[in-house]
């Protein structure tokens, strides 16, 4: 009976060494306002929708608005060592620029104050550049429902990224 007691604890216990989870952490900083725009938490939506689909753990640090491209990287720098500290594999820094300057609606969650979407797909432990994109939204005119254009192009950006990682 102590023998099947070891032998379950043992088998346990590789068990968990061999389970295995990819984790990822993102940070928006968005250009083009002074406040967070609503619009990119529905890109957070968004990217946390796709990566739990995918059965990744995902975690992100705060939306900030910042008003150089200077401090950014102060910013990322802060979010990847948190996640450093989580124990996390993979950090995307998304860089989102808004213009609403001929938009006829700028506070809504519309693909048509989404200048552009960056991102940098970073190795956290070792600090290295995986992989990096640029994405400029599709007219938002082919959508009927808008913040459902904005969300499906989070989901592109998304798999972007899930094929970087997945390499």
């Amino acid at each position: 009976m102590r023998f099947k007691r070891l032998a379950l604890l043992f088998i346990v216990g590789c068990a968990v060494f061999c389970a295995n989870a990819v984790s990822v952490a993102f940070q928006i900083v968005q250009h083009g306002d002074s406040e967070i725009r609503s619009s990119s938490y529905v890109i957070e939506e968004g990217l946390f929708d796709f990566f739990f689909g995918k059965g990744i753990i995902i975690s992100n640090s705060p939306a900030i608005a910042s008003d150089s491209v200077e401090n950014d990287a102060s910013f990322f720098e802060k979010s990847r060592q948190e996640a450093w500290e989580g124990g996390v594999d993979y950090f995307v820094e998304l860089t989102a620029d808004f213009s609403s300057s001929n938009s006829t609606n700028p506070d809504a969650d519309l693909l048509a104050n989404l200048s552009s979407l960056s991102y940098k797909v970073l190795n956290v432990g070792s600090g290295a550049v995986l992989g990096s994109g640029k994405k400029i939204p599709p007219a938002s005119s082919q959508f009927e429902d808008k913040r459902k254009g904005l969300s499906d192009f989070a989901f592109g950006i998304a798999d972007d990224i899930y094929k970087i990682i997945r390499r």
